[in-house]
């Protein structure tokens, strides 16, 4: 059975690539961040509440 924090670190590109939300380590705690412009493009409705918790990125790299 593959760890989470494992397949994290070799998925990091894939998520970021295909998705508005992207999780990654930060001093060995997982935290997640959404890429603003993505979700806009795919019409997502991200809550406020959700947002305050997130590092916000922009990348049109889609």
């Amino acid at each position: 059975m593959i760890s989470f924090t494992k397949w994290l670190k070799e998925n990091r590109a894939l998520l970021y690539f295909f998705g508005a939300f992207n999780f990654y380590l930060e001093e060995g705690k997982v935290r997640f961040e959404i890429n603003d412009c993505a979700a806009r493009q795919e019409n997502l409705k991200v809550s406020s509440k959700l947002l305050r918790l997130a590092r916000i990125v922009c990348s049109n790299n889609r």
